[in-house]
């Protein structure tokens, strides 16, 4: 089948509606070419949380990862392939530590219609599996989900240049056709993201709860607040009465929907006064 190729970020406004149409989304890895420092069960596990986390709000889809494949392209599906810097220069004609290459079928009269991608990792650039290459490995799949461009602002995963953002946020998400706001996220680092929070003032903030708990507890304390508008109210994320907790009384917060990796339950948890939010019980 013959399909037009076209690398994100290259043209983005031409190609900025895409989509796949297909719900599963095979992905594999390439491991052929993998630096000596960085192990094949490293590289998936970075594969399997981008995998998770833009499967959360990708509305429609989900990014399934399937194992080894020993070749650049297969039609239908993701391949991440792990190369030299020059091999990414000779395809895109610039110095990056990172591409995708997408394969378009047809347009369908509304969207560009994927039939596959390339992932291209610079294996010099990314040597080991620290936050640096998580990150690339979420930007990269961010263009997967059909993001064609880039956030021109810091601290999102879709911003440009070397960082270790490889939370989303409220801008990486909107840059989704479609995205779904119901589940609070729980990140690798234990932090909380809650798209859609509806606040007893009658605001509607997407929330970062960063982590602050340890053996013996589980706390966060309350970060990043990004007002927003959508329609209706999820009710994922809900308020309760005052409640006593460790000789202090707390607002009840519920959370009906929390998804990790390989983890989903619902919440009850306590803000005490100081602000930190406590985890009673979770099932």
């Amino acid at each position: 089948m013959e399909t037009k190729i076209v690398i994100a970020g290259s043209d983005a406004h031409k190609y900025d509606k895409s989509d796949w149409d297909i719900a599963v989304i095979p992905v594999y890895l390439n491991a052929q070419d993998l630096p000596h420092t960085v192990t094949i069960e490293q590289v998936e596990a970075m594969i399997k949380y981008a995998c998770f986390a833009w499967s959360l709000r990708y509305v429609g889809h989900t990014l399934h990862y399937k194992g080894l494949y020993h070749s650049v392209h297969k039609p239908g599906a993701v391949v991440v392939t792990y190369t030299t810097g020059d091999v990414i220069y000779n395809r895109y004609g610039q110095r990056t530590a990172g591409l995708c290459m997408y394969h378009y079928r047809d347009w369908n009269g509304k969207k560009w219609v994927m039939d596959s991608c390339e992932v291209y990792i610079d294996k010099a650039a990314r040597p080991v599996a620290d936050d640096f290459a998580l990150a690339l490995m979420m930007h990269e799949f961010g263009h997967v989900c059909g993001i064609a461009g880039h956030i021109d602002e810091p601290g999102h995963v879709m911003s440009t240049g070397r960082h270790r953002n490889y939370i989303l946020t409220l801008r990486d998400c909107q840059a989704l056709d479609n995205w779904n706001p119901y589940p609070v996220a729980l990140n690798r680092d234990f932090s909380l993201s809650c798209p859609s929070v509806d606040m007893p003032d009658g605001h509607h903030k997407w929330v970062d709860l960063p982590y602050t708990g340890n053996h013996f507890i589980h706390s966060w304390e309350i970060g990043r607040e990004t007002v927003w508008e959508k329609q209706i109210a999820c009710n994922n994320v809900t308020f309760g009465d005052l409640v006593e907790h460790q000789g202090q009384m707390c607002q009840r917060l519920h959370m009906a929907d929390v998804q990790g990796l390989d983890l989903k339950v619902w919440a009850d948890l306590v803000i005490a006064p100081n602000g930190r939010v406590i985890l009673r019980h979770a099932e």
